[in-house]
């Protein structure tokens, strides 16, 4: 948004007029965005009240080879497409979460899931979803083997892993394994041991003959 901001800038005031552009509300749509990313990197908010979990206590959570991806699903109030798409992401060793902006969520809410669902019920195969769904995620995630994904929004109607590179010639799931959680913050819980009796037992039937 900032980019655009700055080329708005450089018009002159019918220009600005002429396209329906309002500079003050983008500059300050971009300070509330701004705000609210860095809220969330700074907090990565669980659901339970009260209850946060710091980026840095995701990052200790991760090893070499690993990254956590939290995707926002990010309403705004300005003219023709008003949905972004932002991924913040979590990897060892680095100072603070990089970010990552998709501008088009309308189209990506509308014409490339379509598109997607499209593809599997016709067998098709997808050089496009990939594109738009991830590509700019994922040239953030070199050298990255394991992802840790909460995904938001329309992320949540699309399995990565079934996402073509045309390029590479490959589905993510051949090059990355994509772990989908609720939230990033599940990686700092704790996860209970399941206790099993001494007593416990089972017996297992193979190939029964129901008609006896």
């Amino acid at each position: 948004m900032k980019t655009s901001l700055a080329k708005y800038y450089g018009m002159s005031q019918k220009e600005l007029e002429m396209a329906g552009i309002s500079v003050d509300q983008i500059a300050a749509k971009a300070n509330e965005i701004e705000k609210t990313i860095s809220l969330k990197s700074e907090l990565f908010e669980t659901n339970l009240p009260g209850a946060v979990t710091t980026w840095q206590s995701i990052q200790a959570q991760l090893n070499e080879g690993e990254a956590a991806v939290e995707l926002i699903r990010i309403k705004k109030n300005i003219r023709n497409d008003s949905i972004w798409y932002v991924a913040l992401i979590v990897k060892p060793n680095l100072d603070t979460p990089e970010l990552v902006i998709l501008e088009n969520g309308g189209d990506l809410e509308n014409r490339y899931i379509k598109l997607y669902k499209n593809s599997i019920l016709f067998k098709r195969v997808d050089k496009q979803s990939y594109n738009a769904f991830w590509k700019p995620i994922d040239e953030k995630l070199e050298g990255v083997e394991k992802v840790y994904l909460s995904s938001d929004g329309v992320f949540n109607k699309l399995n990565v892993s079934t996402l073509y590179d045309p390029v590479a010639e490959k589905y993510i799931l051949e090059k990355l394994i994509v772990h989908n959680l609720t939230n990033t913050s599940d990686l700092t819980k704790k996860t209970q041991p399941i206790s099993i009796s001494d007593s416990f037992s089972m017996n297992i039937f193979g190939d029964p003959n129901f008609n006896k």
